[in-house]
């Protein structure tokens, strides 16, 4: 009795030592993102939207505006005055012409034998310069009206020349041909005033960018600016 016992004790304390088993009847349980999958497939891509940000706060200051230099512009106006004293004291001593530069009978002496390629020429290269002076004058900064004074200028030289090319050959030649040199010459002057307001203007904002006494930019630009007048002014009094 006792030896059938100890059999069955031993059954039952190694029942009880030996580990649970892990297979189980009952099924695991649905992952959530499985029962999304299967209920609404297209939300498992869908990003998650977050809060916009709080935009920051901005805050207003007052502009700095720069006080204004009047003895800086009174030296700028000084040494510009200079340059432009001594550029008219040489040209009045050396260069001066009372009665001008006569460009038209050069011109008409250029024209004469071959008038259909050198007007054509001229008439070609003084466009190509309208075109050039129009195009800086367009995209320059700042914007500027001398530029656009000589556009204008070398455009009336070409318009002038092409009707001399047009012209040449036909009867009665030599009068229209006249008239056109005289428009050439009339607008030829334009060129060098329209430079010379370009070349003032940048002076000044230069000179304008400095402290002190470095505004020598203005001495030289004044003195430039003055040749390119008296250049004009030549031209100018010989067209008559």
């Amino acid at each position: 009795m006792g030896a059938a016992q100890k059999p069955a004790a031993r059954a039952s304390h190694a029942r009880e030592e030996s580990p649970p088993s892990t297979l189980s009847s009952t099924p695991p349980p649905i992952s959530v993102t499985r029962q999304r999958r299967a209920i609404e497939p297209w939300k498992v891509l869908e990003l998650k939207k977050d809060e916009p940000p709080a935009r920051p706060i901005v805050r207003t200051h007052e502009k700095v505006v720069p006080r204004t230099s009047y003895a800086g512009a009174l030296l700028s106006v000084f040494f510009g005055a200079l340059g432009i004293a001594v550029t008219v004291a040489v040209i009045l001593r050396f260069t001066h012409r009372p009665l001008g530069w006569a460009l038209a009978p050069r011109i008409h002496a250029l024209l004469e034998g071959r008038a259909l390629l050198v007007a054509s020429a001229a008439s070609l290269g003084a466009l190509s310069l309208a075109l050039t002076f129009g195009i800086v004058a367009a995209y320059g900064r700042p914007r500027s009206f001398g530029y656009l004074v000589s556009a204008v200028g070398m455009l009336l030289v070409s318009v002038a020349f092409a009707f001399v090319a047009f012209t040449s050959g036909v009867h009665d030649s030599v009068g229209m041909t006249r008239d056109a040199v005289l428009l050439v010459v009339r607008a030829l002057p334009l060129v060098p005033l329209g430079v010379a307001l370009r070349v003032l203007r940048r002076g000044w904002s230069a000179s304008a960018d400095r402290e002190g006494l470095a505004r020598e930019s203005i001495l030289f630009s004044a003195a430039l600016a003055t040749s390119l007048v008296f250049v004009g002014l030549e031209l100018a009094l010989g067209a008559r």
